[in-house]
């Protein structure tokens, strides 16, 4: 299976994505003994993965740009073993950074950081 971040299609995508936790908020109120607790739910699980492909400098460019776009959205994500992750907010995708492969390959790479949601 095709490693992809929102259906767009990377040569590889490194890093798992934790399943999610439990949110709490401890407080404490003056004159009692011992915190209160709020439990918030599922959802407390922030990701970071990074996602690499071999093209032309050119296809390097609209890749970036297509992971750009899906900033601030909630997407699929497919890393390299084939494990399908839904439900992804992308909170942050890094400016590309690229190399060159070879004499026409490039290769660049983005880390996207963002928080599964249920």
């Amino acid at each position: 299976m095709a490693a992809s971040i929102g259906g767009t299609a990377c040569t590889f995508v490194k890093g798992d994505l934790a399943p999610q936790r439990a949110r709490l908020d401890v407080y404490y109120v003056p004159g009692l003994n011992g915190p209160g607790l709020h439990y918030l739910g599922l959802g407390d699980s922030p990701f970071s993965v990074t996602a690499v492909l071999y093209s032309t400098a050119a296809g390097l460019a609209t890749w970036a740009a297509l992971i750009h776009a899906q900033q601030g959205t909630i997407v699929s994500i497919v890393n390299d073993y084939g494990d399908t992750y839904a439900n992804c907010l992308l909170t942050r995708v890094s400016e590309l950074r690229r190399q060159a492969a070879g004499t026409t390959t490039h290769r660049g790479e983005l880390t996207i950081q963002g928080i599964r949601t249920a």
